[in-house]
């Protein structure tokens, strides 16, 4: 999932940072060159929780102006290594769901 803020400044980024450690939901984060301020990886139980998330909470973080979230159908490899760089991670949403594979 990644977030655009309206202002890009110490205090609108400070700001959002703060509220993002405040959710439980929010299992990882990175500010962000490009076109998007924050990238941030999620998890929930359902897609109604994930939707209670979204309106919910990031909506109602002062300063957002656009959220861009994929959900995967299904995982189709998984590895402790996600890339041959050591410090490089996997960024994306995870949303659990009880009935699907993992």
């Amino acid at each position: 999932m990644s977030v655009q803020l309206d202002k890009q400044i110490d205090d609108a980024l400070a700001a959002f940072e703060s509220a993002i450690l405040q959710f439980a939901e929010v299992v990882d984060g990175w500010l962000m060159t490009g076109n998007r301020d924050c990238q941030m990886r999620m998890i929930a139980t359902s897609l109604s929780d994930f939707e209670a998330f979204l309106a919910g909470k990031l909506t109602k973080i002062e300063g957002v102006a656009s959220i861009d979230s994929s959900i995967p159908p299904r995982r189709v490899k998984s590895a402790l290594a996600r890339t041959p760089w050591a410090g490089l991670h996997d960024v994306g949403v995870l949303v659990a769901m009880p009935d699907i594979e993992r």
